[in-house]
C-alpha cells in the first residue's frame, strides 16, 4: 500500500516543473566584514593605546631630568651643574640611526605603496581617481592637468 502510494507521488511530481524566472545575483561587496571600518577602528585603538601608555609611564617615571627638577625636589639651590658633553662616537651613532630611520621610512612607504597596489587598486587607476575628485572641487585646473596627464602617459580613454 505505501509503495503504490509512494509511487503515485512520484509520477504526479514528474509533472511538476519548476522555472527559474529571476536568476540570483551576486552581490557587488561583502555584507561583511567591514573591512575599512576594522581598519579604521584598529588604527584609532592602537594610537590611544600607545598614547595611553606612553602618558602612564610618564606619570609612574619619578626621575630627575634637570637642575630645576632637583632644586624642586631638594629644595635647595643648585650650586654647579656639569654640562653633557657627546664625544665623537655618541655623534656618528646619532647620524647613523637617523639615517637609518630615513632608510626605514622611505623603505616602509615603498612597500606600503606597492602593497596597495597589488592588492587594493591600481595606481594608475587611483591616481585618476583622485585626479577626478579634485576635478569635482577645482574643475578648471583639475581638468587641465588630467587631459595633460592622458596626454603624456598616452591613455586615448582618458581624454
Amino acid at each position: 500500500m505505501e509503495a503504490q502510494i509512494s509511487q503515485a507521488l512520484e509520477k504526479d511530481r514528474k509533472g511538476e516543473r519548476f522555472s527559474l524566472i529571476d536568476p540570483p545575483q551576486l552581490p557587488e561587496r561583502p555584507h561583511s566584514p567591514n573591512r575599512a571600518g576594522i581598519l579604521v577602528l584598529g588604527l584609532v585603538l592602537s594610537l590611544g593605546g600607545g598614547v595611553a601608555s606612553a602618558a602612564m609611564l610618564e606619570g609612574l617615571d619619578h626621575s630627575v631630568r634637570n637642575s630645576r627638577a632637583l632644586a624642586a625636589l631638594l629644595q635647595v639651590p643648585v650650586l654647579a651643574v656639569i654640562p653633557y658633553m657627546e664625544t665623537h662616537e655618541q655623534k656618528l651613532h646619532k647620524r647613523r640611526a637617523a639615517a637609518m630611520i630615513a632608510i626605514s621610512s622611505v623603505a616602509a612607504l615603498i612597500v606600503a605603496v606597492l602593497l596597495v597596489h597589488y592588492f587594493w587598486i591600481p595606481l594608475d587607476v587611483l591616481w585618476f581617481r583622485a585626479w577626478r575628485k579634485l576635478n569635482t572641487y577645482v574643475p578648471e585646473t583639475a581638468s587641465v592637468w588630467i587631459q595633460l596627464l592622458a596626454a603624456t602617459m598616452r591613455m586615448p580613454w582618458i581624454a
